[in-house]
């Protein structure tokens, strides 16, 4: 094998090669995944699950006990963090430090979406005291509004005040608070500011706290994971306005969801296929894009099937990129490489020629404090992947086709890479082992119910081609297929010898050498399935010559 494989052979081949199935008898794989400590518990598998329905569907995925929904609406700097700082500390006013709390950051608006019964707001605003503030930096004024109109308004609050308490009554059937954090005269400098002890009283005598089982992660729920412009208009200006549907369908192992929105202009219509892992805090998506008007579409450009935001919000922490080098036919092929993301870095990757694991591979991670995004791009031609950083922490994770500038005629469909992400925390090892039992029983092909063996391929192209010319003709293969049952092989390979121009300048031709090949591959292919063997022949899909 060249090392010019499409992405869905190297899902096969890397898979099954590192999690060690390849010495076992085949009745020995098993046709699921157990459920042991490789596994997330319920509660991190359903966070992924949560962020792809609030993403796709506007909604998240209905689990017991849901969490009031808090909406950031704008952080100037760093992000909102869930019972800790933005500084990623322990929520701190002066010696005094709080278990329950929002940490934002000057200038900053968040939306409190309210549950019904709700009859008051309470909370302790005031700096955080952490390394950064060191218990006397930064100000900030604070404000609560109750369906727009604003009930509590702080004076300046300084680095070193004792905590200020903020409560206000919440009529009946209010729909939502505004906290925000507004800098003062000396700018946002240290302007660290925590809501803490932020929560909701209820009539029934309830208290609900604002950050109990939020989504404090990676993963940011605040966009749509994907981008284009259209029309030199941006999708993220274009989808909140186009009307969007959505079907859901849940089975035993899966969520799918089916999200289209159609412009109503010119009728094309962006569909996104969902589908959510349950148990393995994964989901994966591939998006769609037809024109169902009568008139050509205006230029699409730049689609990027995965357009977002990642919430490394400390710039004291390091973020990384973690990945294995593609195939270069020498000592740096699956080099395994870690490239740091502080604060303003950027980073990007791509395969060469058109292959997609030439030079680069379409699987790698961002790390993160204890947690791991492992991403992978199904896409058998060429792709790209950026990674950049912004001073205040936050980054942006993109990938998709390198360069995209069409229009689509009537009637016309295009499709994206497919994009598959998985969240976990703790130990590196453990998620990668979690990733490869997701590629083993949900992306490996299956044969009675169980993912298939390695095939033991005999293929002598870089040896045979050149020195053996008789090799690469019919009569050759057909000799070459008798040896390989006799050395014990179960399929024979033939790579880039069977078109006119040879490689790599012939590669594209669909059609075998006329003189070698008189009576096409046919001759061939009977001979080895008379020998009980499997055929593999090799072609790039993504060039016609």
């Amino acid at each position: 094998m060249r090392g010019f494989c499409t992405l869905s052979a190297t899902f096969a081949i890397l898979v099954l090669y590192q999690s060690g199935v390849k010495a076992m008898e085949y009745e020995a794989i098993p046709t699921d995944a157990p459920q042991d400590s490789v596994m997330p518990d319920a509660a991190a598998a359903n966070q992924v699950m949560n962020w792809a329905g609030l993403v796709f569907t506007g909604q998240p995925a209905p689990t017991a006990g849901e969490p009031v929904r808090v909406e950031v609406r704008r952080q100037d700097y760093n992000v909102l963090r869930f019972g800790q700082s933005c500084m990623e500390t322990p929520i701190r006013i002066g010696a005094r430090e709080f278990a329950h709390g929002l940490g934002t950051h000057a200038n900053s608006e968040i939306a409190v979406h309210l549950p019904s019964g709700v009859t008051r707001f309470e909370a302790f605003a005031v700096i955080d005291n952490n390394d950064d503030t060191q218990g006397k930096r930064g100000s900030a004024a604070f404000s609560v509004e109750v369906d727009g109109t604003e009930a509590v308004r702080t004076p300046t609050l300084n680095g070193g005040d004792e905590p200020y308490h903020v409560a206000c009554d919440v009529p009946a059937g209010a729909k939502s608070l505004v906290l925000r954090v507004d800098t003062t005269d000396d700018g946002p400098g240290f302007d660290q500011a925590d809501w803490a002890d932020a929560c909701l009283r209820l009539d029934d005598g309830t208290v609900r706290w604002l950050d109990a089982d939020q989504m404090d992660c990676l993963l940011d729920p605040g966009a749509i994971p994907f981008a284009f412009t259209y029309g030199q208009r941006a999708s993220a200006d274009l989808l909140n306005g186009w009307p969007r549907e959505c079907a859901t369908t849940e089975g035993t192992d899966t969520v799918e969801h089916t999200v289209r929105w159609i412009d109503p202009e010119t009728s094309l219509a962006v569909t996104a296929e969902v589908r959510v892992f349950k148990r393995y805090g994964a989901v994966e998506w591939l998006l769609y894009f037809e024109n169902q008007g009568d008139k050509d579409s205006p230029v699409l450009d730049d689609i990027q099937a995965l357009d977002m935001a990642l919430r490394t919000g400390n710039s004291k922490r390091a973020a990384a990129v973690r990945r294995i080098l593609g195939d270069s036919c020498g000592e740096r092929s699956f080099l395994d490489v870690t490239t740091p993301l502080a604060p303003g870095d950027s980073f990007r990757m791509t395969p060469s020629g058109g292959r997609s694991s030439n030079g680069e591979f379409p699987f790698f991670d961002v790390g993160y404090g204890d947690e791991t995004l492992i991403t992978a791009v199904g896409w058998s031609g060429q792709w790209a992947v950026s990674a950049a950083r912004t001073a205040p922490g936050v980054s942006r994770l993109r990938a998709g086709m390198e360069r995209t500038h069409l229009l689509l005629h009537p009637g016309e469909s295009i499709r994206t890479p497919r994009i598959l992400l998985m969240l976990g925390r703790g130990d590196v090892q453990t998620i990668h082992n979690r990733f490869r039992r997701l590629m083993l029983f949900h992306y490996v092909p299956q044969s009675k119910g169980r993912p298939v063996q390695v095939p033991v391929a005999l293929q002598c192209f870089d040896r045979y081609s050149w020195t053996v010319p008789e090799w690469a003709t019919e009569q050759g293969q057909i000799a070459a297929a008798g040896f390989a049952h006799d050395a014990g092989f179960d399929t024979l390979w033939l790579d880039a010898a069977w078109f006119p121009g040879g490689f790599p300048n012939g590669v594209g031709n669909w059609f075998p050498k006329p003189a070698e090949f008189p009576n096409g591959l046919k001759p061939v292919s009977d001979a080895i399935h008379a020998n009980g063997m499997r055929f593999i022949l090799w072609f790039e899909p993504e060039r016609v010559r």
